[in-house]
Parts: C-alpha cells; structure tokens; sequence
C-alpha cells in the first residue's frame, strides 16, 4: 500500500509539470498568433499607401512602349482591393496610326490595372492583368492596304517588373 501512495504522489506532480508545460505552449501558440496579426496590419496598413498614379503611369508606358503609340489617360486614380488589387484610372486613350486622320484608335471609359500583392510587398511593381471599361476600337484600313491594327508586338518591354524606387523618378 505505501508503494501505491508513492506512485499516486509523483502522478499527482507529473500532472503539475505537464499543466506547467501546457501553459507554456499555449504562450507560445499566443505569442505567434499575435505576430501573424501584426505582420498582417502591416500588410494591410501598407496596401492603403499603394502608389496608384506610379502603378497607371508603369503600366501605360509599358503599353506605349509595346505598341509604339501614345497612351494617355486622365482622371484621377483610385485604388482598388477587391477583387483584385490593383488601380482604376480615368479615361485612357491610345492614339492611332501616323497616317490615320480619325481619332484614337482605342479610347476607354476607365482602365482597371491589377498588380501582384507579393511583389509589392517585396517593393516591385508587377502588373497582372489590364481590364477596359466601355472600350471602343476604331480599325481602319488605307487606299495602300496599311492597316491601323498593325502594331509590332515583338518589341521588347522596358523591363516586365519595375523596381518602386525606379518607377518614382
């Protein structure tokens, strides 16, 4: 019986160091949670800081560049989180043939530019996906057969993602 008590005395103290141990992990498992918060406030507090006219300028001088027409847009930008990260500019035209007498060869209400949420976070600018609201394309074609969809898309991009520190100058 006296071994019984002994047992039973140091399974009670066990006990004692297993809930002390409990307390710790769950400190730990706190502790961690509180820094996940925090790392995503500052991802979300920064997403509000997002340069939305830098983003629109990259991303129409890159279309300018590809396409070697003059891309123009006014308005103001507002930036968008939902459903994809990004920024809506104003009104956006893209000017026409040299030899073409008609307007823009393409003019839309809005331009939505999305952008990849971890490459900002590593400090690059890289656009994802370009949307146009109410586009209208005019396409014509001259006495000589020349076409104003004629664009030389092989031209190579500036660079595909942007440096912010660069893209501010």
């Amino acid at each position: 019986m006296g071994l019984a008590l002994l047992s039973l005395g140091k399974a009670r103290r066990d006990n004692g160091r297993d809930r002390a141990g409990q307390g710790e992990m769950m400190r730990l498992i706190r502790r961690l949670v509180y820094l996940l918060l925090l790392v995503l406030a500052v991802i979300g507090i920064s997403l509000f800081f997002l340069p939305a006219d830098r983003i629109a300028r990259i991303a129409l001088d890159q279309i300018e560049v590809r396409t070697g027409r003059e891309v123009v847009f006014s308005g103001d930008t507002q930036l968008s989180y939902w459903p994809v990260l990004g920024v809506s500019t104003g009104a956006v035209r893209i000017a026409n043939a040299d030899w073409s007498p008609s307007g823009p060869m393409f003019q839309a209400e809005r331009l939505k530019i999305g952008v990849d949420a971890m490459a900002l976070i590593r400090g690059r600018i890289r656009i994802t996906e370009l949307e146009a609201v109410r586009p209208e394309i005019l396409l014509e074609r001259d006495a000589s057969g020349r076409q104003n969809w004629d664009i030389r898309f092989d031209r190579p991009a500036a660079q595909g993602t942007a440096p912010a520190e660069a893209a501010a100058a």
